[in-house]
């Protein structure tokens, strides 16, 4: 099954995506470049999958990309996701995230309660640290049992909390500096 990237437009300025016939397989806020988002996947998924992955040649590929991520933004309406490379624990938290509505936010514990595990909030956290389309599986949307927002896979909270503000979001909490999350204070960031 062929993987391409291709970089398209959105509000919060330049997204690479990797895509398949199946659906978005890697979204990155964060890369600068087609090298930049190689090393991403590389990164995430390992050599082989990255030695895979080309550029987008079809422009009605990357039209209707630019479509599946203006309609994410405009509506909520998240385009199909290549489930291929991540475990049934990660796909169940994750498809527990992207239930949340826009505009809500949810604990890492109650995304825990949410699949069946209340004592994996960590676990969760970690789901979300490693989420591979943290767009459209909305991690921004997931914060601390104590309302700080924590970090964010996309590009760290500051990236969180504009996504948050974009959708009218209004969590009651503070970004947490990364000292407080070294000492163990609560659920993950």
């Amino acid at each position: 099954m062929a993987l391409e990237y291709l970089e398209v437009d959105s509000p919060m300025g330049s997204i690479y995506l990797v895509v398949s016939e199946q659906g978005v397989a890697f979204a990155s806020l964060t890369a600068g470049s087609g090298d930049e988002l190689l090393a991403e996947v590389r990164d995430r998924y390992g050599a082989a999958v990255a030695a895979q992955v080309r550029p987008a040649r079809s422009a009605e590929l990357e039209r209707a990309w630019r479509q599946a991520v203006a309609e994410w933004f405009d509506a909520g309406r998240a385009p199909s996701i290549d489930w291929r490379w991540v475990t049934p624990f990660e796909r169940e938290v994750m498809r527990a995230v992207q239930a949340i509505p826009r505009g809500s936010v949810r604990s890492y514990g109650e995304v825990a309660r949410a699949v069946g595990r209340p004592q994996a909030a960590r676990a969760v956290g970690q789901v979300m640290a490693r989420n591979p389309v943290p767009l459209f599986v909305p991690c921004h949307r997931v914060v601390r049992s104590d309302g700080a927002l924590g970090e964010y896979s996309g590009g760290g909270p500051g990236v969180k909390a504009r996504l948050l503000a974009m959708e009218g979001a209004r969590p009651s909490g503070r970004v947490a500096p990364v000292a407080a999350r070294r000492k163990g204070a609560g659920e993950p960031a």
